[in-house]
């Protein structure tokens, strides 16, 4: 999740930022309330193990002393601080669970932001339309994120380490999926649940070829048309 390397030097500084010189009774000073950083690229460094290359940094709050210090998503969760969500203690797995769903809340946020730049660009009023249903919803119907991954391929949007969620419950959104040119389900089928990607074959779709390149002669024949 991040490049901290807690251990026992972070223990050591951690003890010294607190007013308890045990570990426990130390860390039971700390807490993360909500406060998080993202600096859109790995620049920062965590305050707590001094590690560099984090994008994101959480700041965690000692009650006691009122220190405050800017931490990595791995010496946050690697140290066990206390999280909070609405004021309420968090268990780890809950803990953890948050801090990724804040980080991936930043990455697709971070990503939408350039869509958006995308439609003014271009006047792209489908793109549009796609963000604006995400931005209500989200989630993507296969149409409209056949559209969305259209954009982030054309303009080489990073998108690895972002999970868009794409609806296929409903039997509007299977006809849509069933409508799709096979080739244009590929460009989000990385983005499909296992269970999607059984569904996307029983409406007629197959799996994306394993070379790169057999991929993009299927796709370069329709990189200028919509359904």
């Amino acid at each position: 999740m991040s490049n901290c390397h807690p251990g026992p030097r972070t223990e050591q500084t951690l003890l010294e930022l607190s007013t308890k010189n045990q570990r426990i009774e130390a860390l039971s000073e700390w807490a993360y309330t909500g406060f998080c950083q993202d600096y859109e690229g790995p620049i920062a460094y965590c305050e707590l193990c001094k590690s560099s290359h984090q994008r994101f940094r959480f700041r965690v709050d000692n009650m006691h002393n009122r220190r405050r210090i800017w931490v990595g998503a791995g010496c946050l969760l690697g140290h066990a601080f206390r999280v909070e969500k609405d004021g309420i203690a968090l268990n780890q797995q809950a803990a953890e669970s948050h801090i990724h769903d804040t980080i991936q809340g930043f990455i697709r946020d971070g990503i939408v932001a350039r869509l958006l730049v995308v439609v003014m660009r271009d006047t792209n009023e489908l793109l549009a339309e796609a963000l604006v249903h995400y931005q209500q919803t989200g989630h993507l119907t296969p149409h409209h994120a056949a559209i969305f991954f259209d954009a982030i391929e054309r303009d080489r949007i990073d998108t690895t380490q972002a999970r868009f969620h794409i609806y296929l419950r409903r039997q509007t959104d299977q006809a849509e999926m069933r409508s799709l040119a096979t080739w244009r389900v590929w460009r989000f089928w990385h983005a499909l649940t296992p269970a999607q990607q059984k569904q996307a074959c029983e409406l007629g779709h197959r799996p994306p070829p394993n070379s790169h390149e057999a991929l993009r002669q299927h796709q370069i024949k329709g990189t200028c048309s919509y359904p």
